[in-house]
């Protein structure tokens, strides 16, 4: 009897346990009383230039076109958007001269959002399908450096936010909307084998950044790569390979919201709940944007005095949008 009681009382705690564990802070709208401090769109994988043969280049560059005028028509007080990796398909000048044809081309109007970008994997291939490339490392982050700031060089920045550009041989970035830091983590170096598209994070550089630069409050980082065994898809081949020193930093910054993407998985098959695209490092919450490219799809994130919203965002080609219940999250 006693040992049924034990059980039976094992069960219960790790029920509750779980419950804990995987429950969203909120998934409630926000009621009309808190006061919208900014906003900002979250989009990625949108592999501009993969491969022409196959007539998906053409179909890249729509679906970035319809995934920018989207979020121009339906959040026009956006302060910015991130495009948090594999914004280019592989690492050649052409597929960098569409991407700036592209955004240039839905901002003939100036009213599109400034745009901030990070690395993904794709920036280091010489062909989508294949390897990234240890040896171009340099060579290719700073061609990824150049060609963005190009870009936006032509957008214009709303003045609550940061544009000042990266440094030469720098895969990590700081930008502040308003008084919100936003850090760009990238990989540090790119290696041969099954952790060749992951992402590596110096800790004694850009994670020393990270730490001295977001401070207690506040803060968002984007990194392209998720955390090991954190959202769906983070497996060791996929992820960032020093997920342990990253944990390390996060637990001095308890409000760190950090976003990344990579896996492709759709909302549709994994909505914004916990083990899908949310879940948690730590305390950190960690949340993944699909692929612009495979399935249209992003993030749009409100900031309140006191909480944070998110929501999953399905983008249309008549420039409407559409979420769901369960593509919501609120952190208070």
């Amino acid at each position: 009897m006693n040992k049924i009681k034990f059980l039976f009382l094992f069960i219960i705690a790790l029920i509750i346990t779980t419950i804990l564990v995987s429950t969203p802070e909120s998934t409630s709208k926000v009621s009309a009383d808190h006061t919208l401090q900014y906003s900002f769109s979250v989009i990625s994988d949108t592999h501009i230039g993969v491969d022409e043969s196959k007539n998906s280049s053409k179909i890249a560059k729509n679906k970035l076109a319809i995934a920018l005028k989207c979020i121009e028509k339906n959040f026009p007080k956006d302060k910015c958007i991130v495009i948090n990796g594999d914004v280019v398909d592989n690492y050649y000048e052409s597929s960098y001269n569409e991407l700036t044809n592209t955004i240039l081309s839905v901002n003939y109007s100036k009213k599109l959002p400034y745009i901030y970008f990070n690395l993904g994997n794709h920036e280091f291939k010489y062909n989508g399908e294949g390897p990234s490339i240890s040896e171009c490392y340099n060579e290719n982050l700073n061609r990824f450096i150049n060609k963005t700031q190009n870009i936006q060089s032509k957008l214009t920045a709303n003045k609550d936010i940061s544009h000042t550009f990266r440094s030469t041989n720098k895969p990590y970035d700081l930008q502040y909307v308003g008084n919100t830091p936003f850090f760009f983590l990238g990989s540090d170096s790119v290696v041969k084998g099954k952790t060749n598209d992951c992402a590596y994070l110096k800790f004694n550089d850009q994670l020393k950044s990270l730490n001295d630069s977001i401070g207690t409050g506040l803060s968002f980082i984007f990194c392209h790569q998720p955390p090991l065994n954190t959202v769906k898809g983070s497996n060791a081949s996929n992820c960032i390979s020093n997920t342990d020193e990253l944990l390390e930093v996060l637990k001095k910054h308890p409000n760190a919201i950090m976003f990344t993407a990579h896996t492709h998985r759709t909302f549709d098959n994994s909505p914004l709940t916990f083990g899908n695209n949310y879940s948690k490092l730590g305390s950190c919450p960690v949340i993944t944007s699909p692929s612009v490219f495979r399935s249209l799809e992003g993030i749009h994130v409100n900031v309140y005095e006191d909480m944070i919203s998110v929501e999953g965002v399905k983008y249309h080609s008549d420039y409407h949008c559409t979420t769901k219940p369960d593509w919501c999250i609120t952190f208070r």
